[in-house]
């Protein structure tokens, strides 16, 4: 007894216990390394499963899918958009329809609803709309609204597709009447006015 008493008083005995306890511990934990490699081998098992199964290729698209629909939701410049604008600038006396200078454009699924499309209808200048929509390179669009437009599934898809799934990124509306260039940058018409433009 004497004598352990003794050992475990001293530094050195110290130094054995903790020693001993470190080595109790790090027994207990993961070595990082193979972590690593527990991670990569499960990579592979995932990459595997999923060259082995065709069903992963579906969701693969489902997701990008809903990807696309969640990116059209931001505000970009859209035939949507360029109906409801017009040039305000001092002097002009028909700032509307804006002409369209596209230099960027891209495509991005929307989510289908024909009872919105319906109801945008009422509120669209259609001869403005078509004009836009063939500038975009857009000309499957009839010249006037058909009579059965609520349940024409042809003409509401072309309209859906012109209105909300075409998108500018980059280039200029031009106002009819005094030739004032707005930009368009990363898909937002800039508007705003000089001192000098305001009425």
């Amino acid at each position: 007894r004497t004598h352990k008493h003794h050992l475990y008083g001293t530094s050195t005995g110290h130094a054995s216990l903790a020693a001993s306890h470190h080595a109790r511990v790090s027994s207990r934990l993961p070595d990082p390394l193979s972590r690593a490699r527990g991670r990569s081998r499960v990579r592979v098992r995932q990459v595997l499963a999923q060259r082995a199964d065709p069903s992963c290729t579906e969701v693969a698209k489902l997701q990008q899918r809903r990807h696309n629909i969640q990116h059209s939701r931001r505000p970009t410049m859209r035939l949507l958009t360029h109906n409801m604008l017009a040039s305000n600038v001092k002097g002009t006396t028909n700032g509307f329809p804006l002409k369209i200078e596209v230099l960027l454009k891209e495509e991005r699924e929307a989510e289908f609803h024909a009872g919105f499309l319906v109801n945008t209808l009422s509120k669209i200048e259609w001869d403005a709309f078509r004009t836009a929509a063939e500038t975009l390179g857009l000309t499957d669009l009839p010249p006037t609204v058909p009579e059965d437009a609520d349940t024409d599934e042809t003409f509401l898809r072309a309209f859906h597709h012109a209105l909300l799934e075409v998108h500018v990124k980059e280039g200029y509306l031009i106002c009819p009447d005094s030739g004032r260039r707005f930009p368009i940058t990363k898909g937002i018409p800039n508007m705003l006015l000089n001192e000098d433009e305001v009425a």
